[in-house]
């Protein structure tokens, strides 16, 4: 991401460390599912040097359908 962070809450587990380098479609992890079956991914982009975040939805890729 350059110098940019990402953040992702809601994993249950992850495969990726920092300082790996990742590609794009790469699998990160896998999102937790509660008991309710229920399921929620939080994925936070911040800028360097920053408190502030950027909209997540630029970062991601779309599915085709």
């Amino acid at each position: 991401h350059g110098e940019f962070f990402t953040i992702y809450t809601g994993l249950r587990s992850v495969v990726v460390k920092r300082g790996d380098i990742v590609t794009q479609g790469q699998t990160l992890g896998q999102v937790l599912t509660d008991k309710d079956n229920i399921s929620v991914l939080k994925f936070r982009v911040t800028p360097p040097k920053s408190i502030s975040t950027v909209n997540p939805e630029l970062w991601l890729q779309r599915k085709s359908k």
